[in-house]
């Protein structure tokens, strides 16, 4: 589909995420197309990335709550299988956590579709846990 594209004449190419083949890096390089990826980078070699590192922001995150004094800590996650995205969140969660003498416990983790549904169902799982104290 991106060959039809950029044989029809195009002038650059925007790349949301970064999980393409090596293919369409070399149909921008055949074809002297610019481009530019967007919405998710991983703090990889490639060039031209504009948006966020969601492994940065999960352990900031992570790192706030613990600080907080926080010691069980969920996470409400998208399926990391299927998912750059979330197993960036996850990993950066899991090294904040780490760092802290934590660990993410299993029982405390729930993959969901990122869709409205997802979303209840993470809800539901947490309002199911127990509340406990910070240590």
């Amino acid at each position: 589909m991106l060959r039809t594209i950029v044989e029809r004449g195009v002038d650059a190419l925007v790349l949301v995420d970064i999980d393409h083949s090596s293919e369409v890096f070399e149909l921008a390089r055949q074809y002297d197309l610019p481009y530019v990826m967007t919405w998710f980078i991983d703090g990889s070699h490639y060039p031209h990335c504009v948006g966020f590192f969601y492994y940065d922001a999960a352990f900031d995150l992570a790192s706030l709550v613990v600080k907080r004094g926080h010691r069980r800590i969920a996470l409400c996650n998208g399926f990391e299988r299927f998912n750059e995205r979330a197993r960036s969140r996850a990993a950066g969660t899991r090294a904040a956590l780490k760092a802290a003498g934590l660990s993410l416990d299993a029982s405390l983790v729930t993959d969901q579709p990122f869709n409205f549904e997802g979303r209840r169902q993470a809800v539901r799982f947490l309002s199911t846990m127990q509340r406990h104290r910070r240590c």
